[in-house]
């Protein structure tokens, strides 16, 4: 009998009732914690980009790569934040100030 591609690529398959499955599976990826802004680069690719998600997803680097943007957008908010408070001029000093020792007003 002649092996297809796939058997001649290393494939099996496997028997369930009447039909015959190819044994494959998504490569193992290991599954980082992502935040807020992986979250939001997932909704992203799922919306707007669904094909560049589809290959990532199938290739097992989706959830890296959502781990990665995540760590490079916090990395420049935090940044974002110390410089926006330089150019305003706060400081704890400052702070103390507004609040007379209290705390924060908004909490």
């Amino acid at each position: 009998m002649n092996k297809s591609s796939f058997e001649q690529s290393g494939g099996t398959y496997r028997t369930v009732g009447d039909y015959i499955i190819p044994n494959i599976a998504l490569p193992a990826e290991a599954r980082k914690p992502i935040g807020v802004w992986g979250l939001k680069r997932k909704d992203y690719l799922i919306k707007h980009k669904r094909v560049q998600f589809n290959i990532m997803l199938m290739t097992g680097t989706l959830w890296t790569h959502l781990a990665e943007i995540d760590e490079q957008a916090s990395d420049m908010f935090s940044r974002l934040v110390e410089q926006m408070k330089f150019a305003e001029g706060i400081t704890e000093q400052f702070k103390e100030e507004k609040t007379n020792g209290v705390g924060c007003q908004y909490e």
